[in-house]
């Protein structure tokens, strides 16, 4: 792709992501994790983690957009972000891979990117500091046998850690490329004492903010309810990594691979640089979802390297139809779900794309903003919303609670500016309810959010005595 087409690739991703630009800061709560955190550090000068481990370079990056300009700007970061992920994915697809042009339009046009180039969310800043680091270690970067790119490679796999700590598992796709361009151990090591020395210094401010032993203490406790049965790993895993692409994409995929088995084992018994490097991206990315089959975004570091596997093998045809697959996705999806509830039933369920369900949801929460704090509670009240910051960053509706009774809980608690005796918490444990009711207040759960909550707090509303109230 000419430099003409691709600023005109530029243009279009910037046109595209306009309209999502506004309207809160995404359909992800995470994202208004952030935008707490950044005015919590705005206001007081204190870092605080928007969720433990902490996402400090993300955090500490995303403050000034989120306090000079709300969402609209800090969203408009991340379209940023998404056009250098262009640039430096331009560069690696100039010199090493086939299909370079398509290549281009199917990251640019990725649903899953392009929702997350419109939020206030790490993702691609994250996937950037990737390439860059996998883009500096390239081969032909420099004389052989110079350290510089190793070094700078491992800085910029620390900053991509600083911005998301479960990015530390893509420097073994990078670690693959230095074993073989047979870098020798010491370049290796290089690298990875320069990424671990990125990462220490990224990771100071909840280090300091909370003190080592505590902030292991604390993550420990974040993640404890992350346990599935090894039948739900096995549905979470299938499902929300097919639907990473979409089942069209998966199968297109598939099929590339099974008609290209032959020039795959050349490939391998070549030790292709470039294809080694993809295939163990996307294993490493895949291996680590298996372990944590959470949101299908946890599985972004996977594309760029899919795509570059799949390149190295796939004729032109293969690749036109496996990128139409993957754009599909971003206005219907065949869905093999019903969803309602928590769990949703197996069936035929084909509805809108990506883009269509992310503005639904992020519709959703904006209409949830408005309700909760309009809810009529007879007082003094708490109310679980299941919901956090989403519900109160930047909402008249609300103001924080600073007596000390509230700050002894793990979430902030806020309160109706209408009606200060109603308060609201995303959940309360058997033991934080007894602690309310001792204090006074009776306890409600928000209906809409009753089953979610029942699921991870494994209790039931009815039996604890806790009061649904309002309907949307």
């Amino acid at each position: 792709m000419n430099s003409r087409r691709f600023l005109l690739l530029l243009i279009l991703v910037v046109l595209s992501r306009l309209p999502f630009l506004w309207n809160g800061y995404g359909s992800d709560a995470d994202a208004w994790r952030v935008a707490a955190t950044a005015h919590h550090l705005s206001e007081t000068g204190e870092y605080r983690a928007s969720r433990l481990p902490g996402f400090p370079l993300y955090e500490i990056l995303a403050t000034p957009f989120v306090v000079l300009g709300g969402a609209p700007l800090s969203n408009a970061s991340s379209i940023v972000a998404m056009l250098l992920v262009l640039v430096v994915w331009r560069r690696i697809l100039r010199s090493e891979s086939h299909h370079a042009s398509l290549l281009l339009i199917c990251l640019a046009l990725t649903p899953i990117l392009w929702k997350n180039s419109t939020t206030t969310m790490d993702y691609l800043w994250s996937l950037l500091f990737i390439l860059l680091a996998m883009d500096r270690v390239m081969p032909g970067k420099e004389p052989a046998g110079s350290r510089g790119p190793v070094l700078w490679g491992g800085v910029l796999m620390g900053i991509a850690v600083g911005f998301r700590p479960t990015n530390a598992v893509m420097a073994l796709p990078v670690i693959a490329l230095l074993l073989v361009q047979r870098a020798g151990f010491t370049r290796i090591a290089i690298f990875a004492l320069a990424a671990a020395t990125t990462t220490l210094i990224a990771y100071l401010p909840p280090l300091l903010t909370y003190g080592p032993l505590n902030w292991v203490t604390l993550t420990r406790n974040a993640t404890v309810d992350l346990r599935f049965t090894l039948m739900e790993r096995a549905l979470y895993f299938g499902y929300r990594s097919v639907y990473l692409l979409g089942p069209l994409a998966v199968l297109a995929a598939l099929g590339i691979v099974l008609m290209s088995r032959g020039r795959i084992a050349h490939l391998l018994s070549s030790r292709d640089p470039l294809f080694v490097t993809s295939l163990a991206g996307v294993a490493a990315a895949l291996v680590f979802y298996a372990a944590f089959p959470l949101e299908r975004e946890y599985l972004i570091p996977l594309v760029p390297f899919l795509y570059l596997l799949l390149a190295r093998v796939a004729s032109r045809t293969q690749m036109m139809v496996f990128t139409l697959s993957v754009l599909t996705l971003a206005v219907v999806t065949p869905d093999v779900i019903r969803h309602h509830g928590i769990k949703g039933s197996p069936g035929l369920n084909i509805h809108g794309g990506v883009l269509q369900d992310y503005v639904e949801k992020r519709n959703l929460i904006m209409e949830r903003r408005t309700a909760l704090g309009n809810l009529a509670v007879t007082g003094p009240g708490v109310v679980m919303t299941g919901t956090g910051p989403e519900i109160w960053v930047e909402n008249a509706l609300f103001a924080a609670d600073t007596a000390q009774f509230w700050r002894r809980f793990p979430e902030v608690v806020v309160h109706q500016t209408r009606n200060p005796d109603v308060h609201f918490i995303d959940a309360l444990t058997r033991e934080e309810i007894a602690r309310v009711r001792n204090a006074g207040y009776q306890v409600y759960c928000f209906a809409p959010a009753r089953s979610y909550l029942e699921s991870i707090l494994r209790y039931n509303m009815g039996a604890e005595g806790v009061t649904p109230v309002g309907e949307l």
